[in-house]
């Protein structure tokens, strides 16, 4: 079991079906040391309203001995990459991830404009980690995506749910297409001795976390070298994520 999951949605994503306090207490029994809380940003459908991120100072830095990553799994909105909090909100969030998703406001286009939303959010805002960067409805230039995330100090994600889900539906086209694109991007930066992230993207406390057969499989399908998987190396997260920091964890 990774010792961190930093994408996972609550039940004010709108479409997800568990609490805070739920995945506290399931990541406590699970021996998860931390835990990222990065609801969809308000132009998702029927997703929490931007007061809600407001209220990022109420939540408690650690529940059940779990500290607790409090942030948003922001929209791109446009080419231009505007992200759809306001620019002093991110700013207070402990953990911001930034993504292309259906229904909000941002039209699925080309790989040309898919990319250069991707390229100018990372270049306009300061991004955490940039969600399942491939994915068949989006696709993208993936050697300019990890350029761009690597000058911006962003890390990029391996998202357990989309590719264990591709690999169960390999013979499908656009699963292949994921499982190829993700392998090409874990190569680019394994190259450039860069690390990565893999986060459950989490909608129930069942699916949270990755567990030892989980990460054999990603292993086995992308290529991955274990060194470069920054999960269990906080000392390297804190250095994309400053609030994530190698200190001991906070107590409440």
């Amino acid at each position: 079991m990774l010792q961190t999951d930093l994408h996972i949605h609550t039940i004010m994503s709108g479409h997800a079906f568990s609490t805070l306090n739920e995945y506290a207490h399931e990541a406590c029994r699970m021996e998860i040391e931390y835990i990222g809380i990065t609801d969809h940003g308000p132009s998702m459908e029927n997703a929490a309203h931007q007061g809600y991120f407001d209220m990022v100072d109420r939540v408690p830095n650690s529940i059940n001995n779990v500290r607790i990553l409090f942030g948003c799994e922001t929209n791109i909105t446009n080419i231009s990459g505007d992200l759809d909090l306001d620019i002093n909100l991110l700013s207070r969030l402990k953990l911001v991830i930034a993504g292309l998703h259906e229904k909000t406001s941002y039209t699925n286009s080309s790989e040309i404009n898919n990319t250069s939303a991707m390229v100018n959010a990372l270049k306009k805002n300061r991004i955490h980690i940039l969600a399942h960067p491939y994915r068949s409805m989006f696709p993208v230039n993936i050697e300019e995506l990890v350029y761009a995330a690597c000058e911006n100090n962003t890390l990029l994600e391996i998202n357990k749910s989309l590719i264990l889900y591709a690999v169960k539906h390999i013979n499908e086209l656009g699963s292949r297409d994921v499982i190829e694109k993700t392998r090409e991007m874990i190569d680019l930066l394994q190259n450039r001795s860069r690390g990565f992230v893999i986060n459950s993207d989490a909608h129930h406390t069942s699916e949270m976390g990755i567990n030892d057969k989980e990460l054999d499989s990603l292993i086995h399908y992308l290529d991955i070298k274990p060194e470069y998987i920054y999960n269990n190396n906080i000392s390297a997260l804190s250095r994309y994520i400053t609030a994530l920091d190698a200190g001991s964890k906070a107590n409440e």
